[in-house]
């Protein structure tokens, strides 16, 4: 049956501006049709915007609205960004901080090429806040570390640090006082034909997505 609906084997192929969005879901993916070959890469939007374009992916996982007639959205999940911190910080041992308390402390940020960094920069600009980040990074995995040493904190995704934070030692601190949100969702291109494969990993993410919308409003009524 699994291979009369195309799910035997195959091929896909997906971008991300970040892996930890999709990883999760490509795992049970992969154990659940091992023979499907997928291909992840992280990119930004407007890599993942010209391989759409160019029919070099199947979809993308990108902050929305991305903005282009020829292709077409799914919205997914309302991301919140939030402080990582050590979690020998003093930070750490606040249910939340307001955000104007990140000018005083040492901030390390991914540099300002990243989407997350622009719309942290858009927040600051809005609510009328200028901060200077001690460093600028261009790797997350680079910016983790230097939290995790405590060199300072950042402003990321929460779902990037929620991820991450049971293996490394920092932890999660949201703001008190504002909303740092941006839509995330699945882009391909209009009227290109999907797979089933494809098709059955979109439905994966929507319920993983779904799943998460569910698990945060239970942590955030408790």
């Amino acid at each position: 049956i699994s291979q009369l609906n195309g799910l035997e084997r195959g091929q896909i192929k997906v971008a991300c501006f970040g892996t930890y969005l999709a990883m999760e879901t490509v795992i049970a993916f992969h154990k659940q049709y091992p023979k499907i070959h997928i291909e992840l890469e992280q990119l930004s939007t407007g890599q993942i915007r010209h391989k759409l374009l160019q029919n070099e992916l199947d979809f993308g996982v990108v902050f929305l609205p991305l903005a282009d007639k020829e292709l077409e959205a799914i919205p997914l999940y309302t991301e919140k960004m939030i402080v990582m911190a050590a979690k020998n910080h003093p930070f750490a041992a606040k249910k939340g901080i307001a955000f104007a308390q990140l000018g005083t402390v040492p901030l390390v940020m991914m540099s300002e090429d990243f989407i997350i960094r622009r719309i942290f920069d858009q927040a600051c600009q809005e609510n009328e806040f200028a901060f200077t980040p001690i460093l600028e990074l261009s790797q997350m995995e680079d910016l983790r570390e230097m939290v995790e040493q405590n060199i300072g904190i950042s402003v990321l995704p929460y779902l990037y640090v929620h991820s991450i934070c049971s293996h490394y030692n920092i932890c999660i601190v949201p703001f008190t006082d504002i909303s740092i949100e941006r839509k995330i969702g699945i882009v391909y291109r209009k009227g290109r034909h999907m797979s089933a494969a494809a098709l059955k990993l979109i439905e994966k993410l929507r319920v993983f997505f779904a799943e998460l919308k569910l698990e945060q409003a239970v942590h955030e009524n408790n």
